[in-house]
């Protein structure tokens, strides 16, 4: 959340010719990032759980 708010503060900081692109292109990037990341970070600790049982 923090690195969305971020992002978004430093594009409209800056005067990019194509602000909503650049919005657009940091909202899906965030979103594709949980979806990759949630599910790794899930098998991870189940594997690490089951591991030490």
């Amino acid at each position: 959340m923090t690195a969305l708010v971020l992002g978004a503060t430093f594009v409209n900081r800056w005067s990019f010719e194509r602000k909503g692109l650049a919005m657009g292109l940091l909202a899906g990037s965030s979103a594709t990032g949980r979806l990759v990341f949630l599910p790794l970070a899930t098998w991870l600790i189940k594997t690490m759980v089951g591991a030490l049982r």
